[in-house]
């Protein structure tokens, strides 16, 4: 990505009209990373009490974490192109 993007997207998120969707979009997921994490924890604990089986809770919780990700990065997109038609709109109001 260019330079003139990147700056672009952080004057549009610096600047956004959603701060609180913003917000809460990074809240929900700090919590699926949490989620992610506890279920990690319980997949050592469990692995090594069990004798492997355990493990294969790295699944799930891989999935949580990547899920976390994907959402959030779909949410701020969506976040960027309101505040992106925005910027253009009122540059050419009618």
């Amino acid at each position: 990505m260019s330079q003139d993007k990147r700056d672009y997207l952080s004057r549009i998120r610096s600047e956004t009209a959603y701060p609180a969707f913003r917000g809460v979009v990074s809240m929900v997921a700090v919590l699926g990373y949490l989620l992610a994490s506890l279920i990690a924890v319980a997949a050592l604990i469990s692995g090594f009490l069990t004798l492997g089986m355990g493990f294969l809770l790295f699944i799930p919780a891989l999935l949580v974490y990547y899920q976390s990700k994907f959402l959030k990065e779909g949410a701020i997109i969506l976040a960027d192109l309101s505040d992106s038609m925005t910027d253009a709109n009122s540059r050419n109001p009618r």
